[in-house]
């Protein structure tokens, strides 16, 4: 049989044109009964590479697939498309099993989907007496002992060789090293097989890790990441069932449509959640890492890690799930310390201490690597990429790093040209005005943010009346907006009186400015975002009122007067700022 045949079943059953790279070698091979290990990212197109087989041969194809949620998506499909698919595992009700065992026997199933524990408590005479077509087996990885998910049901498939010799055998898996693909050859006793090894880069998904800042900043930032994207369907994968619990509860009190998926409910429960995500009337789901293997959505726009990944091979599996159409998405890993101690005590307690140690390490050089993280993340499955990606959070930093200091420098040049026509009008040394250290630093800081005035701070005063505007207006002078651009020198030196822990009485006398004004001036700086200290501006009391006064939707007089008029109406209107914003 020629692949013409499979051709026409691509088209009537799935309705594409053309197979992807590897596809069509890959089924000839099949048809041609001989052994065959394919590597094939996520969103490749393994599942076509034994379902056309399948409905070409003739006979029953078996697939062992290592979950039920996995099954039940793939026969769903298929029997929607036509071909006779059935799921023989342990959810399956006793009395179908009689009818499946007819089934097989008469060749009326076209493809039976298996658990490897099912698999292996067949007998003898059932798996003799049915005109099987070949063995595909999922998740192959799940085979070696040097695989990141390996179940010692999977390693046992090989003893069928006894029993079934002639049958071809075709693995399939999204992650092995060189190491796991020999040993799943050694395992299924495979006989001189075609080995098929895609390409592991998916440019359209982007690469972004974040680090440890605190589990108040990571949900902070989690939240972001999903009301940015509400409108399209992203997974989130959690180390425990309790963390996709409590995650998907705080998402919901927080407005957000989710649910949680995890092996600790039940099976209706767990169907329930996957239906809803595949139709799309939930975007987003929790869940712990088994989620999504095998599932067929390919408009997932984003995944998130809310905790560290065991290994590389997770990592790159799960992320995988995002962007099976070729579109742009996104990928999230929140780091924390919390769950390197966590999955280093795994390690430690599993049966094969130095491979998970090693696996982890990996993991974390990833977490840490300074250059293109998608180099990284191919190198470990063997394949070189030159160059930088330009879609990873370390290649897009790199890029504006560069672009930094080409500014920087710029700015430097405008900076010291300043300093010397400074000095030429004060008659003084170009290093009284300024010294290159502190130039440098005025450079690398952005001047509407508090860093710069804390920074000529630390300078003094004096310098700051003498030579602070002028510094101050080149480093505004980009700006667009020209009321930022003009800010009084004066309202920048009362603000650092406050900032030093001045009242206003005490910067009213410094500056020799009525209270009023002080509250005008702090005005100024506080619209263009600087912090300020209410603490410092009223007693604990009068901003207990003043709270009070704003809650029972007072005005500025109002409150005024509620304070006995022991607050400067513009200080209460900084205060006021501050507390609605």
């Amino acid at each position: 049989m020629n692949i013409t045949a499979a051709q026409a079943a691509l088209k009537q059953y799935f309705g594409y044109d053309r197979f992807r790279p590897m596809q069509a070698d890959i089924i000839q091979t099949i048809l041609n009964k001989q052994d065959c290990l394919v590597l094939m990212p996520t969103g490749g197109g393994k599942s076509i590479c034994y379902q056309i087989p399948s409905v070409i041969l003739p006979g029953c194809s078996v697939v062992v697939s290592p979950l039920i949620s996995l099954m039940k998506d793939q026969v769903d499909r298929l029997q929607k498309q036509g071909v006779y698919a059935v799921a023989w595992n342990s959810n399956t009700p006793s009395g179908e099993d009689e009818k499946i065992i007819d089934d097989c026997r008469t060749g009326r199933i076209t493809m039976l989907y298996v658990s490897p524990e099912r698999l292996l408590s067949l007998n003898s005479g059932f798996l003799n007496s049915v005109p099987w077509s070949f063995i595909a087996i999922d998740e192959a990885h799940c085979v070696s002992q040097w695989g990141h998910d390996f179940r010692p049901e999977y390693a046992k498939i090989g003893q069928l060789r006894k029993l079934l010799p002639t049958l071809p055998f075709l693995a399939l898996t999204a992650t092995a090293d060189e190491h796991t693909r020999l040993d799943i050859i050694k395992q299924l006793k495979m006989n001189s097989p075609a080995v098929f090894i895609g390409s592991f880069d998916r440019p359209n998904l982007s690469l972004d890790v974040r680090g440890d800042r605190g589990d108040v900043i990571r949900r902070q930032e989690l939240t972001s990441i999903i009301r940015s994207r509400s409108d399209v369907s992203g997974i989130i994968y959690c180390s425990t069932r309790k963390t996709t619990e409590e995650l998907a509860r705080q998402l919901r009190n927080a407005g957000i449509r989710c649910r949680p998926y995890h092996a600790g409910m039940s099976l209706a429960e767990r169907n329930n959640v996957q239906d809803l995500f595949l139709s799309g009337q939930i975007p987003l789901v929790c869940a712990t890492i088994a989620f999504g293997m095998g599932i067929d959505k390919a408009d997932i726009r984003y995944v998130v890690h809310y905790n560290l990944p065991r290994n590389m091979e997770s990592y790159y599996q799960e992320i995988g799930r995002a962007g099976r159409d070729g579109k742009a998405s996104d990928r999230f890993l929140f780091y924390r310390e919390k769950d390197v101690s966590l999955l280093r005590r795994f390690a430690l307690e599993s049966g094969r201490v130095e491979l998970n140690l090693k696996k982890l390490e990996n993991m974390i050089r990833y977490v840490h690597a300074t250059g293109c993280r998608r180099g990284f993340l191919l190198k470990t499955f063997g394949e070189n990429y030159a160059g930088k990606c330009e879609n990873c959070d370390r290649c897009i930093r790199n890029k504006k790093s560069a672009n930094t200091s080409q500014t920087i420098n710029l700015k430097l040049d405008e900076l010291k040209k300043l300093r010397i026509r400074l000095a030429n009008k004060h008659r003084t040394s170009e290093k009284e005005i300024a010294s290159d250290e502190l130039l440098e630093k005025l450079c690398r800081i952005k001047p509407l943010e508090a860093g710069t005035i804390i920074l000529l701070r630390e300078i003094n005063l004096k310098w700051m009346e003498l030579f602070g505007r002028e510094f101050l207006e080149l480093l505004l002078a980009d700006h667009t907006d020209p009321k930022q651009r003009k800010l009084d020198i004066k309202a920048y030196k009362c603000w650092m009186l406050h900032m030093e822990g001045f009242s206003v009485a005490q910067i009213a006398a410094e500056v020799k400015k009525q209270e009023q004004t002080i509250g005008t001036y702090l005005k100024k700086v506080q619209i263009t975002g600087f912090p300020i200290q209410i603490n410092k501006l009223a007693s604990a009391a009068d901003l207990n009122l003043i709270k009070i006064g704003l809650a029972r939707g007072y005005r500025t007089n109002e409150i005024h007067n509620f304070t006995g008029e022991r607050i400067d109406k513009k200080i209460i209107e900084v205060i006021l700022h501050e507390l609605k914003n």
